[in-house]
């Protein structure tokens, strides 16, 4: 309790030396500067202070605006990036399950046979064709 009051007590007399150091005097109309300097009114001191006070909430708002821009842009990015992801996965999963789905019904012994008449019926067949043109241009140019 005895400590309370003791800080209670010294309390103003350190916020009363706090304001000897300031070049701040309250004066009346017709009484003498105590410094020399400027000299503002109430409504001088007014109107700094509240062209301060708009000029920080100005700085708060474009602040603000410019973060909820950033915050914006970076979801933007991010939504596309994640769709893109999630296409790209789709993709690939699809492609997988069709390689596996062609993978488990491929017999490589059941179409050799056909895969081999195939590939020597092409062979003929363009074999043929290309001696057909040779011997077609060799009769119109003698």
């Amino acid at each position: 309790m005895f400590i309370s009051l003791l800080l209670l007590l010294i309390q103003p007399a350190i916020a009363e030396d706090s304001f000897q150091d300031l070049d701040f005097v309250n004066i009346a109309e017709g009484e003498a500067a105590p410094f020399s300097g400027k000299l503002l009114t109430n409504e001088a001191i007014a109107e700094i202070l509240s062209k301060h006070q708009l000029e920080i909430d100005n700085l708060k708002i474009q602040h603000t605006a410019e973060l909820e821009k950033q915050s914006l842009d970076l979801k933007l990015r991010y939504d596309m990036l994640d769709a893109r992801f999630k296409l790209d996965t789709e993709l690939y999963k699809g492609m997988i399950d069709n390689r596996d789905l062609l993978l488990k019904d491929f017999n490589p012994n059941q179409n050799s046979g056909l895969t081999d008449w195939k590939f020597t019926g092409g062979f003929l067949a363009g074999a043929a064709v290309t001696i057909g043109i040779a011997y077609s241009l060799d009769k119109l140019v003698y």
